[in-house]
């Protein structure tokens, strides 16, 4: 019975947080350097290393990074360092095209994940393909650090998704540590 205290509880700061963070968000672009009065977000909230869920999840049908599709998924945003990243998840099958690659592995040690890897024009996609489950992550560029962020989201969204029976259950962690 404590343990399901203990996820309500996390639920209701989830809430709460999600509530605050979206009364005081502020567009954050890959250029933009947080200016010398400071950023609009909370202090504390975005450091070097610690990566806070701006928005989501919110239950969308379609993946971007495909064609036309109907794909059911649960949409959401981080703030990593000065950027924005957008995340989707989604429990059903995606067949991957040639335009996906494999990717380098050497930063993504977790048993069982397969990573692919999608070039665009102006961003790259990250696939992190678990046994029930993928996320997506179109990050800005394709460096070290955002890597680390992508696979410690995964190791934190996996506990989410573990304890969840629907998408309807299912959260983004508010804050992760990279």
């Amino acid at each position: 019975m404590s343990e399901i205290r203990r996820i309500g509880a996390a639920c209701i700061s989830f809430l709460c947080f999600s509530l605050l963070i979206s009364a005081q968000s502020v567009p954050l672009t890959p250029d933009a350097a947080p200016s010398k009065q400071g950023s609009s977000l909370p202090s504390g909230l975005v450091t070097p290393g610690r990566a806070a869920l701006l928005s989501g999840p919110s239950p969308v049908r379609g993946i971007p990074y495909f064609s036309p599709n109907a794909i059911r998924a649960l949409e959401g945003e981080y703030a990593v360092g000065n950027y924005r990243v957008m995340i989707y998840s989604t429990r059903e099958p995606v067949l991957f095209s040639d335009a996906w690659k494999a990717a380098e592995t050497a930063n993504f040690r977790a048993p069982g994940l397969r990573v692919f890897r999608l070039q665009r024009d102006v961003s790259v996609v990250l696939a992190l393909k678990a046994a029930s489950y993928i996320l997506f992550l179109e990050l800005p560029e394709d460096t070290v650090a955002l890597r680390r962020f992508a696979l410690a989201l995964d190791r934190r969204f996996g506990f989410f998704f573990e304890n969840a029976a629907t998408d309807a259950e299912l959260s983004f962690p508010s804050f992760v540590e990279y």
